[in-house]
Formats: structure tokens, sequence, C-alpha cells
């Protein structure tokens, strides 16, 4: 992701917002027939329409993620057996991966926040850039932003198919004491098929 980061970055031209008029010192400047009082300085941004793309993206799957995770937490809670019961395995089993659920589940659920962060800090430095156009440190800034967002994004890639697996893993495992918890009931099955 990183090095297709940088592959458009060094393809990509940069979007030129406008120019920024910068008066000069009036007392410097003396009042010289036809020299203007302000000069331009044109500000331009990195482009950041893929990175843009590819957060809209995680963001959907993210969401699509994490309603699949809701409906086999709601699976899991609607076949808990009676607390009467006398065999409480099945009941711990449940327990511990509905824990594990809820716990994978706030993980991607935090992804949803990558993009409104980025939005939220690529903003402040531009409006910071636009105030002033000269300092190439803020214009570093956005590109290192720019730069960690990737890094932030392919770290969010990775943990939505490590939280695929620890739950596919936790689901195959302990199937039989997910469907009959108590070792007599056939609803699950029934349900669920």
């Amino acid at each position: 992701i990183v090095k297709k980061y940088t592959d458009s970055l060094a393809k990509a031209k940069p979007q030129t917002v406008g120019a920024v008029q910068i008066k000069s010192n009036p007392e410097a400047s003396g009042e010289v027939e036809g020299v203007e009082d302000k000069e331009a300085v044109y500000v331009t941004f990195p482009d950041n329409s893929y990175l843009v793309q590819q957060l809209q993206a995680i963001k959907k799957e993210a969401y699509e993620l994490s309603t699949t995770y809701d409906g086999v937490y709601d699976w899991i809670v609607l076949n808990l057996p009676d607390l009467k019961e006398e065999d409480s395995t099945g009941l711990e089993v449940m327990n511990a991966v509905m824990e594990q659920i809820s716990s994978l589940n706030e993980a991607v659920r935090a992804i949803y926040k990558l993009e409104t962060r980025y939005f939220s800090e690529r903003s402040e430095m531009e409006k910071a850039i636009l105030k002033m156009p000269e300092c190439k440190t803020l214009q570093l800034a956005l590109m290192v932003n720019d730069e960690d967002t990737w890094v932030d994004l392919g770290k969010a890639w990775r943990v939505m198919i490590r939280s695929c697996l620890i739950l596919y893993t936790m689901i195959s495992k302990n199937m039989e004491r997910l469907t009959e918890p108590t070792g007599k009931s056939t609803a699950a099955r029934n349900y669920y098929q």
C-alpha cells in the first residue's frame, strides 16, 4: 500500500488551490509608482484522491464486517441455554466466544474513525498552510500525515483480516458447543441452516 502511495505521489500532479496575497512590509517598501504592494504565493496540496478512495473502501468493509459480527453475536445470544441448566460448560464456551466477538468488533469499529481523523488533521494542516504559505515545514507535515495515514490504512486491513481469522477459528473449534450447548438442543442447528 505504501509503495502504491509513493508511486501515485510521483505520478500525481499537485492540486493548486489558488494564490494567497501577502502584503509586503509597508515601511520597507516606499510608495514607488508602478510597483504593487502585494505578491502572490501559489499554494499547492499533494493529490490525496487515491488515499481518500482507499479510506472509503476500508470504512465500507469495516461496516460490513461489523454487521456480520453483530449477527454472529445475536445468533449466539439467541441460543443461550437457561441458566438453570446443569451443564455449564456450553454456557462458558458461549460466553467466551461472545466476549471475543465483542472485542474483535470494537477493533473493527475503531477503523471507522480513521477517515474522520484523517480529514480533520488534513483540513487543519491545509488551513495552516493557507495562513502561512511560505512555511515549508507545514507542507512536509502534510505529506508526513498522508504517509502515516497510509501506514494506518495497512494496519487496519491487517486488523480486519486477523479478526476474521480469529473468529473463524473460535467458531469452528467450538461449533458443537455453540449449536448444542447442553448437548440436547437442536434449535440452534435448525435456526442456522
